[in-house]
């Protein structure tokens, strides 16, 4: 036999190893007093329970995976545009966009609050905006004892003492609230400008004011209107209606795609702000004292609330022939950016995992906020720390491993004992390199360029023993815990790079950080390169194919675009691998 005969025809399968590289940071928390939405509303952090369910930013419910104590910690309180604010620790993630990335197309990142701190602003401008919520999918039943919409124009135009009287001249919504009245309910004109609603055939109170008595509806001032929660609660639709009804009422369109709502009812004007933001609105508010002349005398009104509701979704929040005339689509939309970030002294705090695979759930006032990372979700995954940055995510994981031998050790371990772990993601490759860099020089903790230069007889001999540890050592050893069946993830942060073609033309792509001269060797040595982002909906995503703005490699036929979950990588992988095989078994040269 000779070695002619040895030769493979047929692909060899083994684990996925390879590069997923994004923005650094893992840590996240929050105190246990700050709000967590859920489809039964807002409850607090410290709550929560394994199982449950909480809101994520796309709207839906997504489950409650792990919940962990974080101990005391200093807090901050974060504040939006819009004015809303929440608090959570300096390294909780936030998925942010900054004005570059905006520039540039790329559509964010997740990032430490401690980073967003010091680029809070870009020049003269706030730096980082944060995603909006999809419409939220609340669980309550759909079954209302008054229509949305009625019930919104009664909130407006309406009052309740001994019959229902809703005021308001335009005939387009008299006929409207004339179908919309309860089964047995009679209407007549009152004051020539509004609407009597009565019982049709006694004089027992109507259908409409027994709903309205049994939500405490009736005998409401104008200050003292609110919303019930079961509308607060309902669903999308339900709530649109809702909304519609009030701004028929009190509210007027002030721009494209824009709507004011005015009450003097702080109850009311919480609930619509409630009520809009559920609906994936942006609302701020601001308050007003009117004046108005009366008698010849200037006098005060009643302290006004005044939201704006700015609508960048595509639906419409009135309903009124007057309003849909003004009514245009917005043509532009401002961003909520981040606009101050201060201490608020120290608090007990915990982080949740959720199921949701953008990691993303959503906080105080409609806030969206971070959970979790990509590599300890793997199956039966194994995270080794080189960076000191693992320990608030959930998972297993090894102490901080702060020099290299110890790291080897850990491999060496991984690739010879029994275990159960079917994954290792090192967090991350850069720091690992660093720390073979700092064992070479024996500089460990600085700077090691000149060291290196001098070190092992100097003239550069230091360089090549590193060079020698990663081809001879790191890598090898890597192969053999791949040839294992146990998958390599590399953890990577990001910067820009100028790469030079073969045509001699110089980019700057997005690639992963690793120290210079390691980029090459490593992308080769990967089945797969994979950059960590955010698309035009709002959902995390890796990107397995390069672009003219990133670094990407991909030997599993991967598709362009993967859910930024581990589960949905594998599946990916397999798939790419079958139609490796398939390819191969259909090839006329490939015989038994």
């Amino acid at each position: 036999m000779t070695l002619l005969n040895n030769i493979i025809t047929d692909p060899i399968p083994s684990a996925p190893k390879g590069i997923i590289y994004g923005p650094p940071g893992v840590g996240k928390a929050q105190p246990l007093d700050a709000k967590v939405l859920t489809p039964n509303g807002y409850i607090a952090m410290g709550t929560l329970k394994v199982g449950g369910k909480v809101i994520g930013a796309n709207g839906k419910p997504c489950n409650v995976l792990g919940i962990y104590s974080q101990g005391e910690k200093e807090v901050f309180r974060v504040t939006m545009l819009d004015g809303s604010s929440t608090e959570c620790t300096d390294d909780h993630l936030w998925w942010t966009q900054t004005r570059n990335e905006k520039r540039h197309g790329n559509f964010g990142a997740a990032r430490p609050l401690s980073t967003i701190r010091k680029t809070l602003k870009s020049g003269t401008h706030f730096n980082h905006a944060i995603p909006r919520i999809e419409p939220v999918e609340f669980g309550a039943s759909q079954d209302l004892p008054i229509h949305p919409w009625l019930l919104g124009m009664y909130l407006g135009d309406g009052h309740a003492d001994t019959s229902v009287i809703i005021t308001n001249p335009e005939e387009d919504i008299q006929t409207k609230i004339q179908k919309l009245l309860p089964v047995g309910d009679h209407w007549s004109i009152h004051d020539r400008i509004g609407l009597r609603v009565s019982k049709k055939t006694s004089h027992e109170p109507s259908a409409f004011m027994e709903a309205l008595r049994n939500l405490g509806l009736d005998k409401l001032r104008s200050n003292t209107k609110f919303i019930p929660e079961e509308y607060l609660l309902s669903t999308i639709e339900n709530r649109l209606e809702l909304l519609r009804g009030l701004c028929d009422s009190d509210g007027f369109v002030c721009g494209a795609g824009m709507m004011e709502y005015v009450t003097v009812s702080k109850q009311l004007a919480h609930d619509v702000r409630f009520l809009a933001k559920s609906l994936g609105a942006d609302v701020t508010t601001k308050q007003k004292i009117p004046s108005y002349t009366y008698k010849g005398n200037n006098c005060e009104g009643q302290l006004a609330y005044i939201l704006r509701i700015s609508v960048k979704n595509g639906w419409v929040p009135v309903s009124s022939k007057k309003h849909l005339q003004k009514w245009q689509s917005p043509t532009w939309s401002r961003t909520n950016s981040i606009r101050s970030v201060e201490s608020v002294g120290t608090k007990q705090c915990q982080c949740i995992k959720v199921d949701a695979l953008d990691s993303l759930y959503v906080t105080d006032d409609f806030i969206v906020t971070h959970n979790t990372t990509f590599g300890a979700s793997a199956t039966n995954a194994l995270v080794i720390d080189c960076e000191n940055g693992a320990s608030a995510i959930v998972c297993q994981r090894t102490p901080y491993l702060a020099t290299w031998p110890e790291i080897y050790q850990w491999l060496i371990a991984i690739e010879t004992e029994e275990h159960p772990y079917q994954a290792i993601a090192i967090d991350s490759v850069d720091w690992l390199l660093r720390r073979i860099e700092e064992h070479v020089s024996g500089c460990a903790g600085g700077k090691t360029d000149s060291t290196l230069n001098r070190s092992h007889g100097g003239y550069g001999n230091g360089k090549q023993v590193l060079k020698n540890y990663v081809y001879q050592i790191l890598l090898p050893l890597l192969d053999r815990i791949v040839a294992r069946g146990i998958a390599v993830l590399l953890l990577a942060h990001t910067k820009r790079t100028e790469i030079t073609d073969i045509d001699g033309i110089t980019v700057e792509k997005t690639t992963p950080e690793l120290p210079e001269g390691y980029l090459n060797v490593m992308v080769e040595w990967s089945d797969f390169v994979c950059l960590a982002r955010m698309d035009g909906e709002g959902n995390r995503t890796l990107t397995t194919r390069e672009t003219p703005r990133a670094l990407a490699k991909n030997r599993y036929h991967l598709p362009e675009s993967i859910p930024f979950d581990w589960t949905c990588f594998a599946e990916a992988i397999g798939e790419g691998l079958k139609q490796t095989f398939s390819q191969t078994n259909t090839n006329p040269n490939n015989k038994e």
